[in-house]
């Protein structure tokens, strides 16, 4: 996928535009995501119980994973029935509830969703050859701050609210490919945790 050019008798890839990233359908993207959905290592290296995502349901893992993957910016019995209605071309009434799609995202080990970068990452780069600068991958670390609700197991990891707020806070940073807009990585911190500290780790 791409075009190549010949420099000193090698032949190199030339990065892909934006463009090229559009027309090639995104194949890319869609072919890693389906082969690591539909795998039982990952489905057991995701549940937080044993029993978890092992029979069928009207809300299988694969589902679940792509609504959680869905920007969500309506309710949530609004979103399963877009959700299923693109799925199977009409919303299936009362198939599946609020409620039994919050009850299987509990059992959903939230580093599931992280790892789903990683095929992704490699896809990208078997595809095309990233942009460098000077022979280096220019990356950049951007940081910022999230309100979270104000439960008891929230603040069990990410400490009480700071002084003058009213609810936990967090601080989300991520780890940025600035020359290919890639996210390489992205982290959910206690609020004192800069992105100073992701950055060192890299």
């Amino acid at each position: 996928m791409g075009e190549t050019m010949v420099i000193q008798g090698k032949t190199h890839r030339v990065p892909p535009s934006e463009n090229q990233l559009n027309e090639s359908g995104f194949e890319w993207i869609v072919r890693p995501l389906q082969e690591l959905l539909y795998s039982e290592e990952f489905a057991a290296d995701a549940r937080l119980e044993p029993t978890a995502f092992t029979r069928q349901r009207t809300l299988p893992f694969p589902h679940l994973v792509m609504l959680l993957l869905n920007l969500r910016k309506g309710s949530i019995g609004d979103e399963l029935d877009r959700f299923f209605e693109v799925l199977h071309g009409q919303s299936p009434a009362d198939s599946v509830t609020p409620s039994a799609f919050c009850q299987a995202r509990k059992k959903l080990d939230p580093r599931a969703l992280m790892a789903l970068n990683r095929p992704l990452l490699k896809s990208f780069e078997d595809h095309f050859s990233p942009r460098l600068w000077h022979g280096l991958r220019l990356l950049a670390v951007d940081g910022s701050t999230a309100c979270l609700p104000n439960t008891d197991d929230v603040i069990a990891t990410f400490g009480a609210p700071p002084v003058g707020a009213s609810a936990p806070l967090a601080h989300f940073s991520r780890r940025y490919d600035v020359l290919n807009n890639l996210v390489i990585e992205a982290n959910l911190e206690a609020h004192h945790v800069s992105e100073r500290v992701h950055l060192a780790a890299t």
